[in-house]
């Protein structure tokens, strides 16, 4: 993907939309032809756009509210390092 103009990212990963997506795809680049939208032309642009159809506008302000009642257990990290090993794979 280095090697791949940012426009060019955007079509690659539309390629990959099913079902309902494909049609929301569809009627986003119909009404770009119209001008009734703004181009969207990295992957940023697309992801602001996914998220503003398909995530609800209450999920961001829940993960802030579980981030923020986030709280460590007993044990210190050096603890939970030596009980579990490396953080990079699980215990098996």
């Amino acid at each position: 993907m280095y090697d791949v103009q940012e426009d060019q990212k955007v079509k690659l990963a539309s390629l990959e939309f099913l079902d309902y997506a494909m049609q929301w795809w569809h009627q986003i680049v119909m009404d770009i032809g119209l001008n009734k939208r703004s181009l969207v032309v990295s992957c940023y642009d697309l992801k602001e756009c996914m998220r503003a159809r398909f995530v609800p506008p209450h999920y961001r302000k829940e993960l802030l509210l579980k981030l923020q009642r986030l709280q460590q257990g007993p044990m210190s990290v050096d603890e939970y390092y030596v009980e579990h090993g490396s953080f990079d794979e699980p215990n098996l």
